[in-house]
């Protein structure tokens, strides 16, 4: 099954790169399948979250089926630090800070040296970038 899809996506992209069929019904039949297997995907993982105890049981007595090791995990421990004060004004002020150095950057990007309100620089932060990426929406 799955060798069918990727002849599929192979074919398609061969077809285009033959110049049989243009870039954009290339990428619009290839987006269609990438939806069609995240909803695959989510099937996969909601049967799994779901008979996460059954499988649990199985895999007690069979903790290696069909070349697979399985085993199932305790989730682990999260923590969240928003009911302390302390931690809440750390956290506005790192915000604080991130924002007043990234007006800073944008500034000396003009060619603006900036400074705080005692007169020190600014230090800049380091920048990178994301590669850009192309965004489908499927009219309704």
């Amino acid at each position: 099954m799955i060798v069918e899809i990727q002849d599929y996506c192979i074919n398609l992209v061969e077809k285009y790169q033959a110049g049989d069929v243009s870039v954009l019904e290339t990428l619009t039949r290839l987006e269609d399948l990438r939806g069609d297997l995240e909803k695959t995907l989510e099937i996969i993982k909601d049967f799994k979250d779901t008979e996460q105890d059954k499988i649990a049981d199985a895999a007690k007595e069979q903790p290696e089926y069909r070349g697979y090791k399985i085993e199932v995990r305790s989730g682990g421990m999260m923590y969240n630090f928003k009911s302390i004060p302390e931690w809440v004004d750390l956290d506005v002020r790192i915000k604080d800070l991130e924002m007043m150095c990234k007006s800073a950057f944008a500034a000396a990007q003009k060619g603006i040296q900036t400074a705080d309100e005692d007169g020190c620089e600014i230090p800049l932060p380091e920048v990178s970038y994301r590669k850009s990426s192309v965004i489908l929406q499927k009219k309704k």
